[in-house]
């Protein structure tokens, strides 16, 4: 039980009960809390987590009543922020909610260049926070209806997949720059071999936080499902590359492409996945297209 202080409000992040709307957008930094912001009419600030750099906000987009928030930088920070969020959810319109994360990550791949997005279909939990919430054999992976969500809107905003736009596998780490670069390591043979073998598996790109959503949602729902409650929480993750590919020896390099894009998509998302949880959606082709990408 997520613990709440005499008024209500969660320690971290001031949330009460209810104050969460179904459709969640969640970034890390709090600036691009305030930039998604922007696209969202009669927006409110909730909670109380300014002295934590917790900034969190209600709006619409369109007809979707929406929350973004930051969870700030890495899995422990995100675990305590989400599973705030998750239970000040409101449920009133529907008995799912919806949580997409949109982040920044590093490539992993040659063809995955910076400014590209990637939308993550299951990630390597190579975290320590998740570890103690479940195995690491337990996958974590996103609910397909938000997965679809995510390559729908990036299509319908002009990226291409394959050219801009990359579907697949993803990678968490609780440590950026002994990951990324292995030389600042204690382990620099070790580590380089490791990230080398993701590398060859395929793995699109690194991050660091969406294990937590994915392995959080799963756990409220089985829970749910033990109670005989109808509630849910479906996630998805979808990703701006910062950080280039690099070959062994080379220094972790970070970059600054526009986040419009990525905003835009996940917003676009959260739209698509209302239309899909209230069957409103009426683009069989476009529907039909996105899974063949899967």
């Amino acid at each position: 039980m997520i613990s709440r202080d005499k008024d209500g409000k969660c320690f971290h992040t001031g949330l009460k009960k209810g104050e969460v709307y179904p459709y969640v957008l969640a970034v890390g930094p709090p600036g691009r809390v305030r930039r998604a912001a922007l696209h969202l009419k009669n927006t409110t600030a909730i909670g109380d987590g300014g002295e934590r750099g917790i900034v969190l906000v209600n709006g619409h987009y369109n007809e979707v009543p929406v929350t973004v928030l930051n969870h700030d930088m890495g899995a422990a920070s995100a675990s305590i922020i989400i599973r705030e969020v998750i239970d000040s959810i409101s449920f009133k319109e529907k008995n799912k909610a919806t949580i997409i994360r949109i982040g920044s990550c590093g490539s992993l791949q040659e063809y995955v260049k910076v400014g590209d997005i990637v939308i993550s279909t299951g990630c390597v939990r190579d975290d320590g926070t998740t570890q103690l919430l479940i195995h690491s054999e337990y996958p974590a992976v996103p609910n397909m209806k938000t997965t679809l969500s995510l390559i729908l809107a990036a299509k319908k905003i002009g990226r291409k997949v394959e050219h801009n736009l990359w579907v697949g596998i993803t990678h968490a780490k609780s440590e950026l720059y002994g990951f990324e670069s292995p030389q600042l390591s204690a382990m620099p043979k070790e580590m380089e071999e490791r990230l080398k073998s993701f590398e060859r598996m395929g793995v699109l790109a690194t991050e660091m936080e969406f294990p937590v959503l994915a392995i959080l949602g799963d756990l409220y729902n089985a829970e749910q499902r033990r109670t005989a409650r109808p509630y849910g929480i479906d996630t998805g993750c979808a990703l701006l590359v910062v950080s280039p590919f690099k070959v062994e020896g080379e220094p972790i390099k970070f970059a600054e492409p526009s986040q419009e894009d990525l905003i835009q998509v996940g917003l676009e998302a959260l739209d698509i996945k209302r239309k899909l949880d209230l069957g409103r959606f009426d683009d069989s082709k476009s529907l039909l297209d996105a899974l063949t990408v899967l």
